[in-house]
């Protein structure tokens, strides 16, 4: 419970923080935007994060804090955005290989990151706390910060004088997704195939008002 708590906590970052505001009432459709970036700006783009040791979603997740500092009309305050992990690597063998766990499990906590901070300085902090990971106490306590964090929400009711603020924009991953599958199946008369991703689709139908990233 402590640790469920201690969790939990890291949610009281969205208050006072810019964010992305929306209108009191039922949720409308879902909708989306897909964005690809050439094959020439893609190795442009990883060849600048490799230079200035980041990660490549520890850039775009700087991006986003930035954009949304440029974009608020509030000089001070901060930005807050969740932290989400792959459950996978923290299964214990050989349940953290594609063999067994292909899902997509994840687990969050939120971070906040000042105004006033130059990119390279945000960018430096979100990529060391996607090098720390997830701690132990996360891991033991998921299952209870779910319940308590979904009590949160439920019971919480939105007030004409305090108008909500979505500041926490959800960010996923994948990654390599040829991480995620067994490359290798075996085929009629033990024949050996191999597996391949070649293109990524994603559909998501969202109940609540909620922005997300999927890199």
């Amino acid at each position: 419970m402590a640790a469920a708590s201690h969790c939990l906590a890291s949610g009281r970052h969205v208050v006072g923080s810019i964010g992305l505001p929306f209108q009191e009432g039922i949720p409308g459709d879902t909708r989306g935007i897909r964005r690809s970036l050439s094959e020439p700006t893609t190795l442009s783009l990883l060849k600048a994060c490799e230079t200035n040791n980041l990660k490549p979603l520890s850039a775009v997740h700087a991006s986003l804090a930035a954009a949304n500092f440029s974009g608020s009309k509030f000089v001070d305050g901060h930005y807050t955005s969740n932290m989400r992990f792959s459950l996978q690597p923290y299964l214990r063998e050989p349940f953290n290989s594609a063999r067994y766990a292909a899902g997509l499990y994840t687990g969050s906590y939120m971070a906040k990151v000042d105004h006033g901070m130059s990119w390279q300085d945000i960018a430096a902090q979100y990529n060391k706390l996607y090098d720390a990971g997830l701690r132990h106490e996360f891991l033991i306590a998921r299952r209870q910060f779910a319940i308590q964090a979904l009590n949160m929400m439920q019971s919480g009711e939105p007030s004409g004088r305090n108008p909500l603020v979505r500041s926490e924009l959800d960010i996923s991953s994948v990654d390599n997704a040829e991480n995620l599958v067994s490359p290798y199946h075996r085929g009629r008369g033990g024949h050996q195939l191999r597996l391949e991703v070649r293109e990524i689709s994603l559909g998501i139908e969202c109940l609540a008002k909620e922005s997300y990233l999927f890199v």
